[in-house]
């Protein structure tokens, strides 16, 4: 029976290697020993339905207990022909159902999306709008006010040429005040010298005045006293007297 059942079950069979003799061979080199090498051979051919899969499930035949007996045991091929075809229409069904499903599920994200786009994108205008209004307010102040420190740039650097010229005038007069007060001071001085020789020279005037008068003075005295003198001995002489 359980051969029956196994002929039965591996109808339409095909070997496909199985995932853990990738591994058994990855880790096996070219230098293996022989007794290893024929220990594993000996067990391939112990479990040699394991690289088995069934045509129904396309899953291996190693999943199941009983050797040679799947879990999904296909039974004779005109009831697995039925089954298959049923739920290959069950399927179809199913994908039909999943698709429309799918199709509406996707119409209704998108009309979402679509309005939460079309939202989205209004507040986003709005917003954008708003920004760009405030970007040529900031602007338009930036530019009057460049505009302001560039005029005022040109005003300070006006007055500093004019205040560089009226420091080089008044270097320059500074200079002819120095040159005039020294030429002052010289003529001070001269003039301080010409006083000092003139006071003298007339204190000497007077002096010699003084002295000029005390001479003319005691000159008087004298010619007085000879005029008396002489008046009295004319008298004294005089036969009138």
């Amino acid at each position: 029976m359980m051969n029956h059942r196994y002929m039965q079950s591996t109808r339409g069979l095909f070997r496909a290697p199985h995932p853990q003799w990738n591994n058994y061979y990855n880790r096996r080199g070219q230098g293996c020993s022989y007794r290893g090498h024929h220990h594993h051979r000996h067990r391939l051919q112990l479990n040699d339905y394991d690289d088995y899969v069934c045509f129904i499930c396309k899953d291996h035949l190693q999943n199941c207990e009983d050797q040679g007996v799947h879990l999904c045991d296909g039974g004779d091929s005109s009831h697995d022909d039925s089954d298959l075809k049923k739920e290959v229409l069950n399927f179809t069904v199913e994908k039909e159902s999943i698709n429309a499903r799918l199709e509406k599920l996707v119409s209704e994200i998108k009309d979402c999306l679509h309005t939460k786009y079309e939202s989205v994108t209004e507040s986003l205008e709005a917003h954008v709008s708003n920004r760009i209004n405030e970007i040529d307010s900031i602007n338009k102040e930036v530019v009057d006010e460049r505009e302001h420190l560039q005029n005022l740039k040109k005003e300070l650097e006006l007055r500093g040429r004019e205040l560089e010229k009226k420091e080089k005038d008044l270097i320059a007069k500074e200079k002819s005040f120095d040159k005039h007060q020294e030429k002052c001071k010289r003529e001070l001085l001269k003039e301080k010298e010409e006083i000092v020789r003139q006071w003298q020279q007339l204190r000497d005037e007077i002096t010699r005045m003084e002295e000029l008068h005390k001479v003319q003075k005691h000159l008087n005295k004298q010619e007085t006293h000879i005029h008396k003198k002489t008046s009295r001995v004319l008298m004294e002489d005089s036969p009138f007297i």
